[in-house]
């Protein structure tokens, strides 16, 4: 399920790439600039420069003709092959690194623009273990509060080495904020994407095992993570979860003056008091704000929804120096619809609710979603029933994880566990040791077939996996069955 890349009108002169990316002239076409940079020749817009990135199993240089046929003005290349018309061709080592700088360089524009007329333009960046994207989510929420659509903030995937400066390349003159995510799943992509976004605020969500195959021990990991918190200015804010101590102690690396906690921990600057979930729609989530109390009613559930509705808060304060209007932001987070694929629930027209958390799953997200969902199905006296994937990119820590997470699972209370595939095996296994109902998928297609079985349209039913094990499948058979309804 890759994210298509949005379309921007970021300009670029030749004269400006060169100086970006320290490029070599191979030809030089017309004087006008380039009007946005493009990656894929399917969105390609007449007058884009071109960018010709390159793969494990695709090669731009392989659709210049194309780029050309639809009206690219320039194109900046890593081959010593040429481009077809006359618009300017620049080659680089490497259209990868290219990318990023010109992402840079339109960011570095954008603010320098802004000081000159007084406008504010800042930059949040946000990473960690889980709840990336959900906090993402909510964080444009609440910022929408304070500088109605003036926040960029652009759906999907976008926060690999190509999403982040794409989403950067974006940036317009209207916007006020930017929200940008920084993902990884090796060592060196959070300092990397965090040299790109230039964040005036940072947020790290959680430390946890996650890419522990490509990144080692949690110790590793934090110190991955906190790459993002050092890269925040002096003048910045550094946000962290009060209740995670690893996330916490990255805030240490930070060069920022000013920093802000969010959580239940009693020191929080936005402390978490009480949650309760309401129905298939919200959750109600009291929250402590210099000695306030401020009520959030949102669509985000479980502890994983109060963390991101936390983290939105503590980010209203750090742009706003302490004086956001937090009861517009509270309405703003009460307005945000739950999103495809993460964690949110669907009553269908056969009773049955499913939550579709299918999108990915690590240990950290795997069991706050068990417990939200065993919430749920508690607050509406139902049935729980879990549909788990493997999680993947866990290197050494797989069996550990799988296992744990097979108690966790035995302990919501879950009268059916249906594992699938790959290393879930041990996570049945383990909840069956405790004397859970357990059952074992080979792949998607199976589990498919296999949960539809014995279902009354009274459960609830939760569906999490990692990305590659395609746990929409069984999402799409449920709605299928259940002739998909409203929530």
């Amino acid at each position: 399920m890759a994210t298509a890349l949005p379309s921007n009108r970021a300009p670029f002169s030749v004269d400006e790439v060169l100086a970006v990316t320290g490029g070599v002239l191979v030809r030089r076409g017309s004087e006008l600039p380039a009007v946005g940079v493009c990656t894929d020749t399917r969105k390609l817009q007449a007058g884009n420069l071109f960018v010709a990135l390159r793969g494990p199993t695709f090669d731009g240089h392989a659709f210049l003709q194309t780029a050309h046929a639809q009206g690219a003005s320039m194109f900046l290349l890593s081959q010593h092959v040429t481009a077809p018309g006359e618009g300017s061709v620049i080659r680089v080592p490497d259209t990868l690194i290219a990318l990023g700088l010109l992402g840079k360089a339109h960011r570095q524009r954008w603010a320098r623009d802004a000081r000159k007329t007084g406008r504010k333009a800042e930059v949040v960046a946000i990473t960690g273990s889980a709840g990336k994207t959900t906090t993402s989510r909510a964080v444009t929420a609440a910022l929408g509060a304070i500088a109605p659509n003036a926040v960029h903030s652009p759906l999907g995937n976008l926060n690999n080495q190509v999403g982040v400066p794409v989403v950067l390349l974006g940036l317009e003159s209207r916007h006020r904020f930017a929200v940008v995510e920084i993902g990884t799943n090796s060592r060196g992509e959070i300092a990397y994407g965090a040299s790109l976004a230039e964040p005036d605020v940072g947020v790290l969500t959680l430390v946890s095992c996650a890419h522990g195959e490509g990144i080692g021990t949690l110790e590793d990991i934090a110190h991955e993570k906190g790459f993002l918190l050092e890269a925040v200015g002096a003048q910045g804010v550094a946000v962290a979860n009060a209740d995670d101590p690893r996330a916490r102690a990255q805030m240490l690396r930070s060069r920022a003056q000013s920093f802000l906690t969010y959580g239940s921990d009693s020191a929080a600057d936005v402390r978490l008091v009480a949650r309760e979930p309401q129905d298939l729609s919200a959750q109600k989530i009291v929250f402590e704000v210099a000695g306030k109390k401020l009520e959030v009613a949102t669509p985000l559930l479980g502890e994983a929804g109060a963390y991101a509705a936390g983290a939105a808060l503590a980010v209203c304060l750090a742009v706003t120096d302490g004086k956001a209007d937090l009861a517009a932001v509270a309405q703003a987070l009460g307005a945000m619809q739950a999103e495809e694929g993460r964690l949110r629930p669907r009553q269908l027209d056969s009773g049955l609710v499913v939550i579709d958390d299918a999108y990915n799953a690590n240990p950290a997200s795997m069991a706050a979603s068990i417990r939200a969902a065993s919430e749920l199905a508690g607050k509406m006296g139902r049935p729980l029933v879990l549909v788990l994937g493997e999680m993947r990119e866990l290197g050494m820590q797989s069996r550990q994880e799988h296992e744990r997470l097979g108690a966790v699972a035995q302990q919501s209370g879950a009268v059916r566990i249906l594992a699938v595939t790959g290393a879930a095996r041990l996570l049945a296994d383990a909840a069956a040791a405790c004397g859970a109902n357990t059952q074992y998928a080979e792949d998607s297609a199976a589990a498919a077939t296999m949960i539809r079985e014995g279902l009354t349209g009274n459960e609830v039913v939760l569906v999490k996996g990692s990305r590659g094990v395609a746990l929409e499948r069984v999402v799409a058979a449920l709605e299928a069955e259940g002739q998909k309804g409203s929530a």
